[in-house]
Parts: structure tokens; C-alpha cells; sequence
């Protein structure tokens, strides 16, 4: 959660690009408000795409705006990553909070924590 405020602090605009089930999927969005931090997403199940496929993050560029836009994709699957990557994103394979804040401030998109 704070590195999500952080991401938020620096200006970036968020979203997500979920494969979550549909049922999970309302869950989080009726107990959980940190959702409220993204302007967008989507979820899978919705859309009827998957990562690592292409058309989801085709979906995810024009539905966000994101063409051209320089933009850094975080998940946990390695494949996930290197599709977003192909797809001309940057990607940040997340292990844990400190280590992708490490690298999303290595490559640019957060600023030195000083605390």
C-alpha cells in the first residue's frame, strides 16, 4: 500500500490489469478501498482477455490512453512481464514492495525515499 502511494505522490497515473475471477474481482471492489487509487482497470473476466495475451494490453493502451506514453507495468509472472515488455513497456517483475520501489527508482519513476 505505500508503495502504491508513493507511485501516487510522484503524479503517475494508475491502473490495473487484472486476471482476477469475477467473483474475486467484486469482492475487492466492495471491500477494499485502496481501488479508489486507481483511476481504472480492468479485470480480466470482464473483457474476456488474459495476460500474457497481446489484445489485453492492446486493450489496456487504448482504453488508458497509453499510446506513446511512457509506461512501466508491475506483476508477479515473469510472462507477464516480457508480453508488456514486447508489447513496448517497461516492466518491473515484483518480488516485494522494496524491491520493485528499488527498481521503479533505478529506472526513473520514483524519486529517492529519504527517509
Amino acid at each position: 500500500m505505500a508503495l502504491l502511494q508513493r507511485l501516487k505522490g510522484a503524479g503517475h497515473r494508475l491502473y490495473y490489469l487484472s486476471n482476477m475471477p469475477r467473483s474475486y474481482a467484486e469482492h475487492l471492489e466492495r471491500q477494499n478501498a485502496f481501488i479508489g487509487d486507481f483511476l481504472d482497470g480492468i479485470f480480466s473476466a470482464r473483457v474476456g482477455l488474459m495476460k500474457p495475451h497481446r489484445a489485453i494490453f492492446e486493450l489496456a493502451s487504448e482504453r488508458f490512453s497509453l499510446r506513446g506514453a511512457p509506461t512501466v507495468f508491475i506483476d508477479d509472472h515473469a510472462g507477464n512481464i516480457a508480453a508488456a515488455q514486447a508489447h513496448g513497456w517497461q516492466g518491473v517483475h515484483f518480488s516485494g514492495a522494496a524491491q520493485a520501489e528499488r527498481e521503479l527508482v533505478d529506472g526513473g519513476w520514483l524519486p529517492v525515499d529519504p527517509g
